[in-house]
């Protein structure tokens, strides 16, 4: 895991990611793909550490951080394109992108503080950015492809 979280870290140092900041289509990508090498890491570290660092952590980023932040980064990138909108993200789609990043933060701090008012912070991030991408993409996807 140790290993596996250095491979992957070091992949994403080499993606440029600092020419993301103008497009926040491209650097949730970026986002979204660090919670990788930072879930490995707490993985890893659960592994030689376990009494400090639970192994839920790792899990957490790597589900919530980085599942739910890149489904969320590919189906909007998506949805813009399969119909015919400009590959642009406005402030509606910022908001979705910042909730999601947020929520798997947030969930994966939350397994290290016994308290669950993290979790739920986490759980309100989350349902705010998929609701968001209701109420952003949800019309585009129920109308005809623009042209």
């Amino acid at each position: 895991m140790a290993a596996a979280a250095t491979c992957q870290a070091w992949r994403l140092s080499r993606w440029a990611g600092e020419r993301t900041i103008r497009d926040p289509l491209v650097l949730v990508l970026h986002a979204a793909y660090a919670f990788v090498p930072v879930g490995l890491a707490l993985v890893a570290a659960s592994i030689f550490f376990p009494n400090a660092v639970p192994a839920a952590a790792g899990f957490h980023a790597l589900g919530a951080g980085a599942i739910g932040s890149m489904t969320l980064a590919v189906m909007a990138r998506a949805t813009l394109g399969h119909t015919g909108r400009e590959l642009k993200a406005g402030r509606g789609t910022s908001f979705v992108f910042a909730a999601i990043l947020l929520a798997g933060s947030l969930r994966t701090l939350g397994a290290f503080v016994p308290d669950d008012g993290v979790i739920h912070l986490a759980g309100a991030a989350w349902v705010a950015a998929f609701a968001g991408f209701i109420l952003v993409y949800g019309t585009a996807l129920m109308r005809p492809k623009a042209r």
